[in-house]
């Protein structure tokens, strides 16, 4: 691609990335080296002894007549988790493409699913080399405001449909929820035991069960969820560390939100691949052509981690992980907006009786069981259940969290709290919609 079209393009891409932080009344960051860097250091100062946050916590708890000394224990808890993430980041490299607007360690994530899929080109199979050649300098992975963990695939304004480019933006907080998700659940699963046990079930061992994977008795895990949640759902942002988490399950934890993050990418080149940016709204309901999405991901996904050693019977974790985070927010925000309580039971009888044509997105257990189907049609029985396995270990631990979680959400409604609206879609950016139809500062 020419360097003029290149800039043109990324000129395009701020101007919708600045409507929609306008949208939400946000006013766009700003993730400039120097910016990032002074910010950095702000954060770093603002969390030691004396800073502004032991500052403002001591005035806030002698305001309400409670020892100051009572906080340190939660004080010395954020230090630890803020210390803790910044060992992890501090040898990451920076993406080579910069944006103004956008994290640094977002697009080193988005660039590293690309290269991933990218690799495919070197299995030699025709549909990959076809595809993913023709795309190689077309797509940009970006971020932008949404208001949900679904990623979009768009057309940008003005792009001619014989020679198009493309866009697949991520909303900036699907990092961070997918970051504290897949620690949640790590923390929760014995993982050493999750692999005999899986093995035991493939062979055929009825006696084995996913809670025998569950790390119960342990509070932190649900304490994390329900911080995660409240702070997404309730106060609609991005959640704070407020303790560390345990060491020994990032290794697993990070194969888990690389596999989710994988596979929400795959998930948009999909829809790129099978044409649905360039058909017409009318022609079918949106949420068949995400089922359709979600199975070109899943082959896209299932052939990278092939390509990459990963044993099948996982190759559906970070699915899960993402399709579990998904129902999570649902239930979590069906119960603040109405005051009924909703679980997992409720979702499956939606996705029994099945979308409405109007739907944007089918049920995240409908799409779950969907791609299980497709995974037990192209793999050995063994194989597929001990997927199953992993995946039902996903389902009932998800079950776990939410009978605890659940009632607490029915109190916040009752004491008046509702859905934040930021977590809502604000921008009227729907699939395969180009921008340039949205509403006129669009254009």
């Amino acid at each position: 691609m020419d360097a003029a079209r290149t800039q043109r393009n990324a000129q395009k891409l701020e101007k919708i990335q600045r409507i929609g932080y306008s949208r939400l009344g946000l006013t766009p960051p700003d993730y400039s080296p120097d910016a990032v860097r002074e910010r950095d250091a702000g954060a770093t100062a603002a969390v030691r002894p004396g800073g502004e946050l032991e500052t403002y916590v001591y005035e806030t708890y002698s305001r309400k007549g409670i020892d100051p000394a009572a906080a340190q224990p939660m004080l010395t808890d954020v230090r630890a988790a803020v210390a803790q993430l910044d060992r992890m980041h501090q040898n990451l490299p920076r993406p080579e493409r910069g944006s103004p607007l956008s994290h640094p360690q977002h697009l080193l994530i988005l660039n590293r699913q690309r290269e991933r899929l990218q690799r495919l080109i070197g299995t030699g199979l025709p549909e990959f080399v076809e595809n993913f050649s023709y795309l190689e300098h077309r797509v940009t992975l970006d971020t932008l405001p949404t208001g949900e963990l679904n990623g979009r695939a768009l057309l940008p304004p003005g792009e001619n449909p014989a020679d198009p480019l493309y866009w697949i933006l991520l909303d900036p907080t699907f990092f961070d929820f997918i970051y504290f998700l897949s620690n949640v659940y790590a923390s929760a699963i014995d993982f050493k035991a999750l692999g005999w046990l899986a093995r035991r079930f493939a062979v055929g061992d009825e006696s084995v069960r996913t809670t025998d994977c569950i790390r119960f008795g342990d509070e932190r895990p649900l304490r994390d969820l329900s911080d995660l949640l409240q702070m997404f759902v309730v106060h609609g942002t991005g959640p704070v560390a407020l303790r560390p988490f345990e060491e020994r399950i990032f290794s697993f934890a990070e194969a888990l939100r690389n596999q989710a993050a994988l596979f929400v990418v795959a998930h948009e080149y999909g829809h790129i691949i099978r044409g649905d940016l360039k058909a017409q709204q009318s022609q079918q309901a949106p949420w068949l052509a995400e089922l359709g999405a979600d199975i070109v991901g899943w082959r896209l996904t299932n052939a990278v981690l092939n390509m990459e050693g990963t044993s099948p019977e996982t190759r559906l974790g970070g699915a899960a992980l993402f399709f579990m985070g998904l129902a999570l927010l649902e239930m979590t925000r069906h119960e603040l907006a109405t005051g009924e309580p909703w679980n997992l039971g409720n979702l499956e009888a939606a996705a029994l009786s099945g979308p409405k044509p109007s739907d944007s997105h089918p049920t995240a257990l409908t799409r779950r069981a969907r791609l299980t189907h497709e995974f037990e049609s192209h793999f050995p029985p063994d194989q597929a259940r001990a997927a199953e396995f992993i995946v039902g270990l996903f389902i009932d631990l998800t079950n776990q969290f939410w009978i605890r979680l659940g009632p607490n959400f029915l109190v916040l409604h009752q004491k008046g709290q509702r859905p934040k609206p930021v977590w809502k879609g604000y921008i009227g950016v729907e699939q395969g919609q180009n921008v340039s139809e949205t509403p006129e500062e669009a254009n």
